[in-house]
């Protein structure tokens, strides 16, 4: 009857994946969404020589860039190299990128390599951990995130549903035909994690941080930058998170956050130095730096690059 196969296809599509994959295009994302902590070798034969890198920048999404305005939204990194030609940089984020992954890379270049400025942007996607079985640090946390399997099952059904409609035309019609039917059951629900997920997911974020400051101030990295972008979040009215009632975890998470690189920043001082990108909330509002709560447009990139840039010369001898 193949008039069902539109309504079947959903339920269907996580079976057929693995073979489905099999004559999908292999690419970086398709790679990606596989093995999300075997990502070196996919990268590293793309890499420059190594002593064309004097700065070398770390991050997911909002630092890979091009997620706006038809992914014409340019990059803070290539948006300060506009500013100075001396920003001679390798950017190694990349979209869903945590610090697993950069740790990964970051190793790799490293071995034989010392550049003068390391940047390390990790502030949006530290949670990326949470559902994952095999996260870096887990026998040194010796901990197991709740829901971990139910998270694992949501997250593959909607990495190859995406994969899907990224490569295939007719899945992606196919899912718009779905979501105009209202066809709800099909789609996975969010788990929001719980305090104790957020805590260790944050833990694994700062064993990679100073894991990496530790290696940079040994190879001699004359500077180490933690990058804080700045989002739509931020501006929002705080409340507090003691009680379950009003529970905000992605207020919790930025909260955390901020504790580490504060904590960081004193101890490693000044090799460490924290860059906190601020924008005015009346600019933000009626300016349209952001795309979505993260994603910044070019403008936005352009605002970010100077902001950053102005740092750099205040700090580093590399832009006096």
């Amino acid at each position: 009857m193949p008039f069902l196969v539109p309504f079947l296809t959903p339920f269907l599509a996580p079976f057929l994946a693995p073979f489905l994959l099999l004559v999908l295009p292999i690419t970086l994302e398709t790679t990606l969404l596989a093995t999300p902590l075997m990502v070196s070798s996919v990268h590293m034969e793309s890499f420059p020589a190594p002593d064309k890198a004097d700065v070398i920048i770390f991050g997911g999404s909002t630092t890979f860039g091009n997620n706006c305005e038809q992914q014409q939204s340019s990059s803070w990194p290539e948006e300060i190299y506009k500013i100075d030609n001396r920003f001679n940089f390798k950017n190694f984020a990349h979209n869903g990128f945590d610090s697993d992954q950069s740790s990964i890379l970051f190793w790799k270049y490293t071995v034989n390599f010392t550049p003068k400025i390391v940047m390390w942007a990790h502030k949006f996607n530290t949670l990326n951990v949470i559902g994952r079985n095999n996260y870096k640090n887990k026998k040194k946390l010796n901990y197991e995130f709740s829901n971990n399997k139910k998270n694992n099952f949501f997250s593959k059904i909607h990495s190859i549903n995406k994969t899907l409609i990224d490569s295939s035309l007719f899945y992606s019609l196919l899912d718009k035909v779905i979501l105009r039917i209202n066809f709800k059951s099909t789609r996975p629900q969010l788990i929001t994690p719980n305090k104790e997920d957020i805590k260790y997911a944050l833990k694994n974020f700062e064993i990679n941080t100073r894991e990496a400051i530790i290696h940079s101030k040994n190879i001699g990295v004359k500077n180490f930058y933690l990058v804080s972008l700045f989002h739509r979040e931020e501006f929002k009215p705080k409340k507090t998170i003691s009680k379950p009632s009003n529970y905000n975890y992605t207020l919790l998470k930025y909260l955390l956050y901020d504790e580490i690189i504060k904590k960081i920043e004193h101890e490693y001082f000044p090799f460490v130095k924290i860059i906190d990108v601020k924008v005015d909330v009346n600019l933000l509002k009626k300016d349209g730096y952001l795309c979505d709560t993260i994603h910044q447009t070019r403008k936005g990139n352009v605002i970010q690059a100077q902001i950053i840039y102005q740092n750099l010369v205040n700090y580093s001898n590399l832009f006096k």
